[in-house]
């Protein structure tokens, strides 16, 4: 296998156009189950090599610019969990609140010295 960025997708090509062959020359021979996977094989080495250049064409930084601009700094994700776990807590004590919390009776008023109840 090459070591060099630019070999390996030389190399990748070159292996898509031989599974190629096989593939047409199995079908040829009207073995179709055999082209269908060497067809398959040329397919992924095709887009091996595909990725392979377009690795190539990208900047060296430019992946790490990407991944270092979406990252917070450790105040910024303190904040978000130290928010949700307050928002939490008050849920936690508003459902313990509820619970705690006893129906009170309703009482009618007393109409003219008489109860409805």
């Amino acid at each position: 296998m090459p070591i060099n960025f630019g070999e390996i997708a030389d190399y990748h090509r070159q292996e898509a156009a031989r599974y190629n062959a096989m593939a047409q020359a199995a079908r040829d021979r009207d073995s179709f189950g055999e082209a269908g996977y060497l067809a398959g094989l040329a397919a992924r080495h095709s887009e091996t090599a595909d990725e392979q250049m377009i690795g190539m064409q990208q900047q060296p930084g430019e992946s790490l610019a990407k991944r270092t601009s979406n990252c917070w700094s450790p105040e910024q994700q303190r904040f978000p969990f130290v928010a949700a776990c307050l928002l939490a807590l008050l849920r936690r004590i508003d459902s313990i609140a509820a619970a705690f919390r006893q129906p009170l009776p309703k009482r009618n008023l007393d109409v003219r010295g008489l109860s409805l109840r």
